[in-house]
């Protein structure tokens, strides 16, 4: 389970990182007012932030998830 939670993680950070791709390049395509090594720099940043940000989301929803389910054992 914890293979495939981290596979997951991986996919869905993958797939933000080519969303903000597309959309920093198609930016600097239409405005052409920035270089393209600051724009770069800014869009690994921001999908840095987002990919650890999901993770952190996840991993409390997991451990939240996971304490609902003991409570009613006990």
């Amino acid at each position: 389970m914890k293979t495939l939670k981290i596979i997951k993680y991986l996919l869905v950070g993958l797939i933000m990182v080519c969303i903000t791709m597309l959309i920093s390049t198609l930016t600097i395509y239409l405005t052409n007012k920035y270089s393209l090594n600051s724009v770069t720099h800014v869009v690994i940043m921001v999908n840095a932030l987002l990919v650890l940000g999901y993770i952190i989301v996840e991993v409390l929803i997991d451990k939240k998830e996971k304490e609902t389910k003991e409570e009613p054992k006990e």
